[in-house]
């Protein structure tokens, strides 16, 4: 939690759209961590747990797909901007 204050806060970054792929990815993380305790044996349900693990791979996969179209989005936008 201290971390996506952090970034909320401080901005570490130049570019504020650095700022908020950071924001989300540590929001993501933070999200991913928190979704383990159901797996601990607090919780005897086998049928949600294979959920919680379905969320969590959908999680995993929006972050990938976010920060995949980010670096393919900056790496056009630099080329169109350098072609031009």
């Amino acid at each position: 939690m201290a971390t996506v204050v952090y970034s909320a806060t401080a901005c570490p970054f130049n570019d504020m759209s650095m700022n908020y792929l950071d924001i989300f990815n540590e929001s993501t993380i933070m999200f991913v961590a928190y979704s383990t305790i159901p797996y601990s044996d607090y919780l005897l349900d086998p049928y949600f747990k294979y959920d919680i693990g379905w969320v969590v791979i959908g999680v995993f996969f929006a972050n990938f797909a976010t920060n995949i179209g980010y670096i393919i989005g900056k790496t056009v936008f630099n080329l169109y901007r350098k072609l031009k």
